[in-house]
């Protein structure tokens, strides 16, 4: 055996910051020769259909359960099973696509835990500690293996390198599926890491009683007792955002008068999901050429106005499912014509999904005026009597396919919504998908 330089591995490289565009595109490379090469896996007999799907299901939920077994805190728990929940959904809706890649033989005897500090990168590029113990847990789809190393690359703060990763290993003749199926295999991988880590805290305080400090399982992990703990729970809001782009493409619409808390939730989605908040306040503002915190002109909201105005916001979230997955729009969208007018433009882009904030008009009043006495760097214009004279004024989404409407009460606590809307979109699948959202 000889022993190679920690050096040169990935992982010291990407702490270093010292990785170039060559050593990647080697990279993907090498790993696109290797998975060609690869043994191509046994078929699993098909006696009933779609058992690729049958499989993949069964093995992530033995994860799950074994991750679930070992959560101490309820909170973690529900992150946990909210995942389970997504994990089946992506399974049953993309069962053709998995099944179709076995029998294109996509299923291959690969490397099983392909990480940066597996990858070695001294001149030539060389991957070690490949699984060997258990054949079954190598014989992967080539996705599943990649994908791995794209968690384990963007738990490292190297996001921008997991994507150039995975053009390069297009570039090279690799096929590993949408960026979609990627996304969920790296839900996968991020959920058995956590499981691992959890499992290694365990034994630490088994073996040694009171946890003492110790240095962090990995470089960006916080150096405390407990690193093991903490890292899993990074792990899990990892995977978390994984699954949101994995459930792409989609385009969220949340909508509600001023003061329902549509901003306040759009803010929480965006920050759970990734996705870019588009907000047609700020859209407005930009047409009318005035800053944020400053109120917009009269003219700025006529129905001529507010037609440009939502044009602008389709354009946006389109770019956005071209560029990413996906797109999170906030705006009342409380006239058909403003409806119409974001349809139009946004053609069909990506489903959508309008979620409908609504809170009892006494709430809506005492919101708005609170707002009002609070405007310091506030971005929307709506006083107490736009609030009231809007409220009087909507106009229900009756175009919207009912199964492509959420309606939410903006009085529950934004970390419920959240999971009410992440529930939403995990059984929005099917005919309601492919109508985007209008009847």
């Amino acid at each position: 055996m000889r022993r190679y330089d920690e050096r040169s591995t990935l992982a010291s490289k990407l702490e270093r910051g010292d990785v170039t565009d060559g050593e990647l595109a080697a990279l993907a490379q090498t790993l696109a020769r290797f998975h060609e090469s690869a043994a191509v896996a046994p078929a699993v007999p098909a006696t009933a259909g779609r058992a690729r799907a049958r499989e993949l299901a069964l093995a992530i939920a033995h994860n799950i359960d074994e991750l679930l077994a070992i959560l101490a805190e309820h909170a973690d728990r529900e992150r946990v099973l909210a995942l389970a929940r997504f994990a089946r959904a992506f399974v049953a809706r993309h069962a053709q696509m998995l099944d179709e890649r076995v029998r294109r033989g996509m299923v291959r005897e690969v490397h099983g835990d392909l990480r940066a500090e597996h990858v070695l990168l001294d001149g030539h590029v060389q991957i070690v500690d490949c699984v060997e113990f258990d054949r079954g847990l190598r014989e992967l789809d080539v996705a599943d293996d990649i994908a791995f190393l794209v968690m384990d690359l963007t738990a490292r703060g190297a996001e921008r390198l997991a994507r150039a990763l995975v053009r390069a290993y297009r570039d090279a003749g690799g096929d590993p599926g949408e960026d979609q199926l990627i996304a969920f295999y790296a839900t996968h991988r991020a959920l058995v890491r956590a499981k691992v880590e959890l499992l290694q805290d365990a034994q630490r305080v088994a073996a040694g009683g009171d946890p003492q400090p110790h240095a962090p399982a990995h470089p960006h992990a916080p150096a405390h007792p407990h690193a093991h703990a903490a890292r899993a729970r990074e792990l899990l809001a990892l995977a978390e955002r994984f699954a949101w782009r994995a459930r792409a493409p989609f385009v969220l619409v949340v909508c509600g008068l001023p003061a329902s808390g549509k901003s306040h939730l759009a803010r929480a989605l965006c920050s759970a999901s990734g996705l870019r908040h588009l907000s047609s306040d700020l859209v407005r503002k930009q047409l009318a050429g005035v800053e944020p915190a400053e109120r917009a002109p009269r003219a700025a909201y006529s129905a001529e106005f507010s037609a440009r105005t939502y044009e602008e916001l389709a354009q946006a979230a389109a770019a956005e499912v071209s560029a990413r997955g996906g797109a999170l729009v906030d705006a009342t969208f409380r006239h058909r014509a403003d409806r119409d007018a974001f349809a139009r433009a946004f053609g069909d882009a990506a489903p959508l999904l309008f979620i409908e904030c609504r809170v009892a008009p006494a709430v809506l009043a005492e919101r708005a005026a609170r707002r009002e006495r609070d405007a310091l760097d506030r971005v929307s214009d709506a006083s107490l009597s736009v609030v009231l004279r809007e409220s009087s004024s909507w106009e229900p989404l009756a175009e919207v396919a009912p199964e492509a409407l959420l309606t939410l009460d903006g009085e529950r606590p934004v970390e419920a919504l959240v999971a009410q809307v992440t529930e939403a979109i995990d059984r929005w699948v099917g005919p309601a998908r492919a109508r985007a959202g209008r009847a």
